[in-house]
């Protein structure tokens, strides 16, 4: 969301957010059609594959400029923050 232009923020967000029901629907017909043949066992390793499909992301995907360059200033110490 960071990358996005300021105008289409709330529209994007929209987007992504029409991913639950999508997902929820995915996973229905993916229930009512494949359990039968595959059980449970195949669904719990179809169920694994968005994992590594977070995965590859995490290894091809860049971080965006705006995360690498706030990750690359200095923290502060849980106990700095405390005494203030």
């Amino acid at each position: 969301m960071e990358s996005i232009p300021a105008g289409t923020g709330g529209t994007v967000s929209g987007l992504l957010q029409a991913g639950y029901p999508s997902g929820y629907l995915l996973a229905a017909l993916a229930y009512a059609t494949l359990y039968p043949h595959i059980g449970w066992r195949g669904m719990l390793m179809l169920g694994a594959l968005p994992a590594l499909l977070i995965l590859f992301i995490r290894r091809n995907v860049p971080e965006s400029p705006l995360f690498s360059a706030d990750a690359s200033r200095p923290r502060r110490s849980f106990r700095d923050v405390l005494r203030q």
